[in-house]
């Protein structure tokens, strides 16, 4: 592939939230990423974003930071560019088949995959507290802490996560259409 013309650009572009509309976000950053590796004009195109729709958007007021704890100091969370981690050290739920030590702190992760138990991390510890009520975003992950503990999402794909003392829910990537 060589140089994209502005009309072969908008063609892509089309098609790329056509999909994106069909299947979820994530899905079609991902595709215009690997379409991207071929045509540098078209990464350039695609690569700012703007046209991405998320499927479960971040709340409007949510603080742009990368990592907080609840407020008990239970429940961390860092949120990066590619993923979201957060650990909790005190709980009731049975742990999860991944983690298979249950005195230790369970480790929980959303990424491209989706979201899972992934004790052979390192715990996530510290961070500033987020006050119950409260949400924070960064890259395309947001989190909310509510007194009924602390929930986390992907705001592209939809997949998420909720962590409490009594409660451990996971889901993967919501899809729609054929994606």
């Amino acid at each position: 592939m060589g140089a994209w013309d502005a009309a072969a650009t908008g063609s892509a572009t089309s098609a790329i939230t056509s999909l994106q509309s069909r299947c979820n976000a994530g899905h079609a950053v991902a595709v215009a990423d690997r379409a991207g590796e071929q045509a540098p004009d078209l990464a350039a195109a695609l690569g700012d974003r703007e046209w991405v729709v998320p499927t479960l958007p971040a709340p409007a007021d949510a603080a742009d930071i990368t990592a907080f704890s609840s407020p008990s100091g239970n429940i961390a969370c860092v949120l990066g560019e590619d993923s979201v981690t957060c650990s909790i050290q005190q709980y009731s739920f049975g742990s999860p088949g991944a983690c298979p030590d249950p005195d230790a702190p369970v480790t929980v992760v959303i990424d491209s995959s989706g979201s899972r138990a992934d004790c052979s991390l390192s715990a996530v510890t510290g961070g500033p507290s987020l006050p119950y009520g409260n949400a924070a975003r960064h890259s395309h992950f947001a989190c909310t802490s509510e007194m009924d503990g602390v929930t986390c999402w992907d705001a592209w794909t939809g997949a998420r996560l909720k962590l409490a003392r009594a409660v451990l829910e996971i889901d993967g990537p919501v899809l729609g259409g054929a994606g």
